[in-house]
């Protein structure tokens, strides 16, 4: 089995799923959603999210980012279910269990990285017990696949305009990232507005906010990719 392109596993909570207002489609047709078993096309509602989900996210205008940067085909296999706390993710958990399966699936460097979006459902956790249960999750992934494949974790914590940035959670995220435990990944608590749901009321994305969202996505993966590529130079 040979694959030539970029592929991306997603987990995490609902905006890492098919929870965007409305679902989007990629319009270069060089991306691609798989559950596993099948590939299809990454027009949403992206295959293989554990909550069945069937609105839009921000997959299919990343593909078309990153096929514009590097001419191969891309990929995405999406694992998140809406609303999960990082506990119920921990190893040993049905959501653990089948984030690892696509892993499997996908076999030794068939990725180029995890995609983690998460945080909302954690606001209040105190910030050692996030970042514990975080690093616990990372490192076992890593040791269970038998490779070292990294974790892009965002930073995320938005739940409406009066509430768009939650410490505790935020500080976790920024602790993975200044340890090394994962890359870094986005900051969408930037999302405020329009960039929403319900006139900029709601906790999930609008049409333009998967777009901007994806926008964010590929502002840390290019220099990465690239970074892969030279090294094998």
């Amino acid at each position: 089995r040979v694959g030539v392109g970029e592929v991306f596993v997603g987990a995490g909570q609902s905006n890492s799923t098919n929870f965007g207002q409305f679902p989007t489609k990629q319009t270069l047709g060089m991306s691609a959603t798989t559950d596993g078993a099948k590939w299809r096309i990454a027009d949403d509602p992206m295959l293989g999210q554990h909550d069945g989900t069937t609105g839009g996210s921000y997959y299919p205008s990343l593909g078309d980012i990153l096929y514009k940067e590097f001419q191969v085909p891309i990929g995405f296999a999406s694992t998140g279910h809406g609303g999960t706390a990082i506990e119920s993710w921990l190893p040993g958990t049905d959501l653990y269990r089948w984030m690892m399966t696509r892993i499997g699936q996908l076999g030794k460097g068939g990725f180029r990285a995890l995609l983690w979006h998460q945080g909302e459902a954690n606001v209040n956790t105190p910030t050692d017990i996030s970042f514990n249960n975080m690093k616990r999750i990372i490192k076992t992934s890593v040791y269970e696949a038998g490779w070292n494949f990294p974790w892009f974790v965002a930073k995320v914590s938005y739940h409406n305009p009066d509430q768009p940035s939650w410490p505790l959670i935020r500080a976790a995220h920024q602790q993975l990232w200044d340890e090394g435990v994962a890359m870094e990944g986005p900051d969408t608590d930037v999302l405020t507005g329009k960039m929403r749901d319900y006139d900029g009321k709601g906790i999930h994305l609008s049409p333009e906010g998967l777009k901007a969202h994806a926008e964010l996505w590929a502002e840390k993966l290019i220099p990465y990719i690239y970074e892969c590529i030279d090294e094998v130079k």
